[in-house]
C-alpha cells in the first residue's frame, strides 16, 4: 500500500481541451442497430457485468429451476454490494473489503478497499482494487498476491468513478469526494486521468516505478459518471456528456440543460443516460455520440428509477427499475410492459435470449419477452443483495449477506 505523491495533485491539472459544444438535438426517427452478437469468452468483469455497464450477461441460463452448486460463507460486517466472475474465479466486493475465490468458493485472498470498484482482467490474470489512498493496486488471480501497484493523480479525498486498462495504458474518471460529513461546501472536482504503464513494464518493490502520467483533463463540476465501448471513454459531468479518446483527448460534448447521472452504452457507441432537468424524476435520454437524442422516456409519476445504469437488451430494448417495479421498454422509448417486484429489486442483468435476470428479495427470477415471471431459485431465510454475475461456465453467482451461492441448471449437480 503506498499513499500518493502529494505534490502530484489535481489542482495542477491543465483545463480541458477545448471543443466546441455540440448541442443535443432531438430526431424524429432513427433506425436501431442491428441485434448485438455476445462476446467471444464474455465475462462479468465488473460491476455491471461489462465496461459498457448495460448489464448483459455473456450467455444464456440453463432452463428450469436453478440450484445450489456451491455456497461459501461471507463475513456478514462487510455486506458484498456486488460479485464479479472471470476465468475460474469469483469476488466480492463490499464497502472496504473485497475477497477472492476459486471456482468451487473456497477463499484464496481479501484486501481493503477504498473509494471505487473492483474490477477483473483475465486475460492478464490480475484483479485491480482503489486503496484507501486512492492508489490501483493489482493482485494476482492465481493466488490473491500483490502484484503492482500504480499512483494516481490525488488520494483518498478522490472518488475513482471507473477505470479500465487497455494494452499497458489504464484510464481513470475521478470526482472529489466529501470526506468530512458537516462540510459547509460541496466539493468540485473532476479529472480523467491516463497513466502509462510503461512497456515492459517495470515493478520494483511492488511499485510500478516505469508509469507515468500520459495525460489529464480537468473539469470543474462535482461528481461524473462513466462508460467505455472500444476506444471511446464516454463521461456524463453534469450538463454535458464528454466523449474522449481512452481519456485523452476530447472528441465532442454534447450540451443541454440536465444534470446528467448514471450511463450505460450499446455495441454502437449510443448512451443511455440518466438526466434530470429539475423535476422530481430523472428521465431516460439515448443518444448517439454525434449529438442525436434518439429516444426519451419520462417515467410514470409513481416510478421512482434507482439510480443505476440502464439495462440494455442485445436487441436494444431497454429496462429499468424502481424499488418494487420493473417497466421493459422498446429501442424507441415505448413502454412494452410493466411488472411488480416480488420483493425489494436488488439488480438485474439480461440474457442473449432476451431473459431479464432480477434479483427481488430472496429471489433470482426471469422475466420473458412478454414481463412473464419465473422464479429460478428462492433462498430460505435470507434475502440476496448483490446483482446476478455470470461465471465462465454459465452459473449465476449472487450474495447474501452472509453467504456467497453459484447457482447451477438440473444439468449441473451440487
Amino acid at each position: 500500500m503506498m499513499a500518493p505523491n502529494e505534490s502530484d495533485t489535481v489542482e495542477a491539472a491543465a483545463p480541458a481541451a477545448e471543443v466546441p459544444g455540440t448541442p443535443i438535438r432531438p430526431v424524429k426517427s432513427a433506425s436501431t442497430p442491428p441485434r448485438a452478437q455476445p462476446a467471444p469468452h464474455g465475462e462479468s468483469t465488473r460491476p455491471y457485468i461489462n465496461d459498457q455497464l448495460n448489464s448483459r450477461l455473456p450467455a444464456d441460463i440453463a432452463h428450469g429451476p436453478l440450484a445450489v452448486r456451491w455456497k461459501a460463507d461471507l463475513a456478514p460486517e462487510f455486506p458484498s454490494t456486488f460479485v464479479l466472475a472471470g476465468g475460474n474465479r469469483v469476488v466480492t466486493e463490499a464497502p472496504g473489503r473485497w475477497q477472492l475465490f476459486d471456482g468451487e468458493g473456497k477463499a484464496i485472498g481479501a484486501g481493503k478497499l477504498g473509494a471505487g470498484d473492483v474490477v477483473m482482467d483475465s486475460a492478464n490474470g490480475l484483479l485491480y482494487t482503489i486503496d484507501p489512498y486512492g492508489v490501483i493496486e493489482a493482485y494476482h488471480l492465481s493466488d490473491g498476491a500483490l502484484a503492482y501497484s500504480v499512483s494516481i493523480s490525488g488520494g483518498e479525498e478522490w472518488q475513482r468513478a471507473f477505470y479500465a486498462r487497455r494494452g499497458h495504458e489504464f484510464a481513470i474518471v475521478s470526482f472529489r469526494r466529501l470526506l468530512q460529513p458537516h462540510a459547509v461546501a460541496t466539493p468540485s472536482g473532476v479529472s480523467v486521468d491516463v497513466e502509462d504503464l510503461g512497456n515492459p513494464i517495470d515493478v520494483q518493490q511492488e511499485i510500478v516505478a516505469s508509469a507515468k502520467q500520459k495525460s489529464r483533463l480537468y473539469f470543474e463540476a462535482p461528481r461524473a459518471f462513466a462508460a467505455l465501448q472500444g476506444d471511446a471513454l464516454v463521461a456524463a459531468i453534469r450538463n454535458e456528456i464528454v466523449v474522449t479518446a481512452f481519456g485523452e483527448t476530447v472528441r465532442r460534448r454534447l450540451l443541454d440543460k440536465f444534470d446528467a447521472g448514471p450511463m450505460s452504452l450499446d455495441e454502437s457507441g449510443r448512451i443511455y443516460v440518466l438526466v434530470n432537468q429539475g423535476v422530481p424524476r430523472p428521465s431516460l435520454w439515448v443518444l448517439t455520440q454525434e449529438g442525436e437524442r434518439v429516444a426519451a422516456f419520462d417515467p410514470p409519476i409513481d416510478f421512482s428509477l434507482t439510480g443505476t445504469p440502464p439495462v440494455v437488451g442485445y436487441d436494444h430494448q431497454i429496462y429499468l427499475a424502481s424499488r418494487h417495479e420493473i417497466i421493459m421498454l422498446s429501442a424507441q422509448g415505448a413502454v412494452l410492459w410493466r411488472r411488480p417486484s416480488q420483493g425489494s429489486i436488488v439488480g438485474m442483468a439480461i440474457t442473449p435470449a432476451g431473459s431479464l435476470i432480477v434479483v427481488e428479495g430472496s429471489a433470482v427470477s426471469a422475466f420473458d419477452a412478454k414481463g412473464e415471471r419465473q422464479v429460478l431459485y428462492k433462498s430460505e431465510g435470507e434475502s440476496l443483495i448483490t446483482p446476478p454475475a455470470m461465471t465462465a461456465g454459465g452459473d449465476l453467482v449472487v450474495a447474501s449477506t452472509r453467504r456467497l451461492y453459484c447457482l447451477a441448471g438440473a444439468a449441473k449437480p451440487h
